[in-house]
């Protein structure tokens, strides 16, 4: 790893090895590794699947394979082997594969290593979700980069005389963060000083460099202390983001979806979604495109996933003030879940190379059971002739002077003994505040606030739009649309909240949903 006729040397010398016995552990393992490092991938797992052949209880012999498969681009397998070998692994063995401290930043390392295990647990989680690099798929590619990365660094850079793991090491954190250099420069030093490695890599405009000196002429290449080189390298370590290219380059877009909880069958929740992507994107006639969604509950588990198939080219259009959309539309069903829960879309084409992804909180609410329960808020997008249409707007951005279409399902109405229901729906519509906007805690003192103001109960500040009507229906359940003119309202955002009142039992249900007024 330091000199390139070393590298050369050392394999002539364990192919020498190889040929005296074929079945030795360390010649085989060696030989793959060195092999890699010359991105010979095949010959590499040549010798390695030898070595798992011969020695299927070393956890070794599975790495390096997870290892090659990692960068054949083979990442089912890789997985698979990586598993095995952590089966073999004691937890200390185990640890810097499951420790992403090198990964973080310096201010959030320190938080990191400070943490509880099961803190530290939790993060680890989360932090591979949000750095997967397709997260609609079981695989989560740049996990596996990462063990790959720890791999060679134990192998390449570990120092028995020292008692020094690899990844460990100045050169091993590189390794993790950054993985290998594209390119290595050398100057062997004289006799009383040690030589310099400097590790080069590039970025967008220019490149970095990481310096190792062996400063205490032991073979120990490491920042150097107390020097300028080792002072800038371990900055650059510590401040430089993680470096990893996705294994094909997909081109990214921006996508807009919402979605909203109705009733579905036997006890589930129906989830409608609408997703937008913009009109102008390039696509291959015919092609069909993928929209993966994905559930994870709180600790970031992954429990749902869904794969909807369609062809760009035969979605209806959108227009809004901010362009032309493609529009995909449909519904899936689950069990409801009471914690939040967080809903990743992610829309592909392998075809043309394009990728656009968003996520988004949601809690999956009980539709059934006896008490009053109001569906969300639906914003539907306006057909041709005047009216409403069914379909969920995935962008809810509506022009002046134009009309809000909306929609709701009501359940669980007391019905007297003629079958009949009778319930008072009361909306409003005003600007939210600042806390509003962002989080749930917002939401809910809006909907307080709202319904208050609604009741007339005096002191609150009026809404620019309300209104208030009495329905009912022949059955508990009921499903209303609404046009309402926005004319009066300016430029921005609003809440609109919409309350209804079981006027039989006495009971109320709300619900809220964020929309934005454009010129």
């Amino acid at each position: 790893m330091c000199f390139v006729d070393h590298l050369t040397k050392a394999i002539e010398c364990f192919e020498k090895a190889y040929r005296i016995d074929k079945k030795n552990e360390e010649t085989l393992e060696n030989l793959a590794y060195l092999y890699s490092f010359r991105q010979m991938y095949q010959t590499g797992l040549k010798y390695g699947t030898r070595a798992v052949q011969y020695h299927p209880k070393s956890a070794a012999s599975h790495l390096v394979c997870g290892m090659l498969y990692t960068r054949r681009m083979e990442f089912e397998k890789a997985e698979k082997a990586f598993s095995s070998a952590f089966l073999l692994m004691t937890d200390e063995e185990r640890h810097p594969y499951d420790d992403i401290s090198p990964l973080l930043q310096f201010d959030e390392r320190e938080l990191y290593l400070g943490s509880s295990d099961v803190k530290r647990q939790d993060w680890n989680r989360r932090f591979w979700v949000e750095n997967d690099p397709t997260p609609a798929t079981e695989l989560n590619e740049r996990v596996l980069e990462h063990y790959a990365r720890v791999a060679i660094a134990d192998r390449a850079f570990s120092d028995e005389r020292r008692d020094a793991r690899g990844s460990a090491t100045d050169r091993g954190a590189a390794t993790i963060r950054f993985g290998l250099p594209d390119r290595k420069l050398y100057d062997l030093g004289s006799g009383t000083s040690g030589g310099w490695i400097v590790w080069q890599y590039p970025m967008s405009k220019s490149y970095f460099n990481l310096y190792f000196n062996d400063e205490f002429l032991n073979g120990d290449y490491h920042f150097p202390i107390s020097d300028y080189y080792g002072t800038a390298s371990l900055r650059m370590l510590n401040t430089i983001p993680q470096r990893y290219a996705f294994p094909v380059e997909y081109r990214p877009f921006p996508v807009s979806f919402e979605i909203a909880e109705l009733r579905g069958s036997d006890e589930r929740t129906r989830i409608e979604m609408s997703v937008a992507m913009p009109d102008s994107i390039r696509r291959t006639p015919g092609v069909s495109w993928d929209i993966f969604v994905t559930f994870f509950d709180p600790q970031w588990n992954r429990f749902s996933r869904d794969r909807i198939s369609f062809k760009p080219d035969s979605l209806p259009v959108l227009e809004k003030s901010s362009g032309r959309f493609r529009v995909c539309n449909f519904s899936i069903e689950m069990l409801p879940r009471p914690l939040e829960s967080t809903c990743i879309i992610e829309i592909v084409s392998d075809k043309d190379h394009r990728k656009g992804s968003r996520r988004a909180p949601i809690e999956i609410r009980e539709m059934y059971g006896r008490s009053l329960k109001l569906s969300s808020v639906k914003f539907a997008i306006p057909d041709g002739a005047g009216s409403c249409s069914s379909i969920l707007d995935p962008i809810p951005l509506y022009r002046r002077k134009g009309t809000l279409c909306l929609a709701y399902e009501v359940y669980n109405l007391q019905v007297d003994e003629n079958g009949q229901s009778r319930y008072r729906m009361r909306y409003a519509i005003r600007k939210p505040g600042p806390d509003e906007e962002q989080s749930g805690e917002g939401v809910r003192k809006t909907l307080a606030y709202m319904w208050s103001s609604m009741k007339g109960e005096k002191g609150k500040e009026k809404p620019y739009i309300e209104s208030s009507i009495e329905q009912s229906a022949r059955a508990s359940t009921a499903a209303d649309n609404l046009q309402i003119e926005i004319g009066a309202l300016e430029k921005g955002m609003y809440v609109l909240v919409l309350g209804v009142e079981d006027l039989a039992a006495g009971t109320t249900a709300v619900e809220s949903r964020i929309f934005t007024v454009s010129e």
